[in-house]
């Protein structure tokens, strides 16, 4: 929350929290569905966690039916196929059951399931939490959404959407995607944001900006814009010879220019990585990462919590994270001269380069943390719920 929110709690609200895996577990959803129902608990709902994972038999018989040469394609469809889909929503009906038959709320990450909808499970309220949707992934992946079992998938979607009582997005642009291409009602459609998955925000480092250190996290290369990221970065050698660019996650992209470090990947489940990818945060002097497509891009807000500047690109929720002028620059897709020169320009003034890392750690404090984020999704399920339930 905001400094000039009123404190909330929300004693006796009895919430069945769903995802694709343990909901507390911290791998799942990258970490933001731990976080985010850890603030729920800590404002005082009783959270009981769900997993949506089905056998691994639904899974392989998704890939089987889903048969693509394209191995993205391949992903997408056999992620999204009927067979995986009542297969989850079975597997998280039986666990639903258990916990709570008859919670006050079903909060689900993502439309992947739907146990409300079998007897013996009751949710007063059903809402759902969304980074993206199957219409902004297919353009993503730019499919023709119009096209046979695609458009059957749409229009099942658009009626599990049209089931749930409030639908929260962690952007704007995400948000008009609900209402314009799933056609849900405006009120019924909320922004509440998302934040970094740090247990804590970390310290902000004194930087030493006297060379230039750009750093790239991404396991998707190309469709997070790394061969734009390496062509500007060549040009800002011309000015600064001793500029680096190191890159994080994307084992096969190329490391043989000058000043171009490709370090693997690097995880944070693992202590040791989460210490270097600490480290890297701490020594960069910016951040940057021009996604094509990035349904919301978490990656901002770790790099704005260690008071890095970011370079994103002008399209999807980015320029919602990143403000341009503000917290860092927003450059268009694949505009390689207008990288090259916003990356140039945080080389040139590091001061600029300190004044915009400075405002994006504050609006990380002030709007981007999970606590704010639970508070507007639980203030809003009690502003439309019915009175909770006795407790537990």
């Amino acid at each position: 929350m905001t400094p000039t929110e009123r404190p909330l709690r929300f004693d006796g609200l009895r919430l069945t929290a769903l995802a694709q895996d343990d909901p507390f577990a911290r791998a799942t959803w990258s970490g933001a569905a731990h976080h985010l129902f850890s603030a729920m608990v800590e404002l005082g709902a009783d959270v009981r966690g769900v997993s949506g994972r089905p056998p691994r038999a639904a899974h392989v018989a998704a890939r089987v039916l889903s048969a693509s040469g394209d191995r993205d394609l391949l992903r997408l469809k056999a992620g999204i196929h009927p067979v995986r889909r009542w297969a989850a929503t079975a597997a998280a009906w039986r666990r639903a059951r258990a916990v709570d038959p008859s919670p006050d709320v079903l909060l689900q990450l993502g439309i992947f399931y739907e146990p409300d909808r079998l007897p013996g499970f009751s949710p007063r309220m059903t809402c759902s939490f969304h980074d993206g949707n199957l219409i902004t992934g297919l353009r993503g992946a730019g499919l023709d959404r119009a096209s046979g079992r695609l458009a059957r998938l749409v229009r099942f979607e658009r009626e599990a959407f049209s089931r749930k009582d409030l639908i929260f997005t962690t952007s704007e642009w995400l948000r008009g995607s609900f209402i314009d291409d799933f056609g849900q009602p405006p009120e019924k459609v909320i922004t509440v944001g998302a934040g970094p998955n740090f247990d804590a925000l970390p310290a902000v480092p004194e930087r030493d900006h006297g060379s230039p250190r750009f750093l790239f996290v991404g396991k998707d290369f190309p469709r997070k814009g790394g061969p734009d990221v390496l062509e500007a970065f060549a040009r800002v050698r011309e000015v600064h010879p001793d500029a680096e660019l190191w890159i994080v996650g994307a084992p096969g992209a190329p490391a043989d220019a000058p000043g171009v470090s490709n370090l693997g990947v690097i995880s944070r489940s693992d202590p040791d990585g989460d210490a270097r990818l600490t480290d890297l945060y701490s020594r960069a002097t910016a951040y940057v990462m021009p996604s094509r497509y990035e349904p919301f891009g978490f990656v901002f807000l770790e790099a704005m919590s260690f008071g890095l500047p970011c370079i994103a690109s002008a399209t999807c929720a980015m320029p919602e994270i990143v403000r341009d002028g503000e917290t860092g620059h927003v450059v268009p897709p694949r505009d390689v001269t207008a990288l090259a020169a916003a990356m140039t320009a945080l080389a040139d003034d590091p001061a600029q380069a300190r004044r915009l890392g400075a405002a994006g750690r504050a609006r990380v404090v002030e709007w981007f943390n999970w606590q704010s984020v639970a508070a507007r999704i639980l203030a809003a399920i009690s502003d439309h719920a019915p009175a909770p339930r006795s407790p537990r």
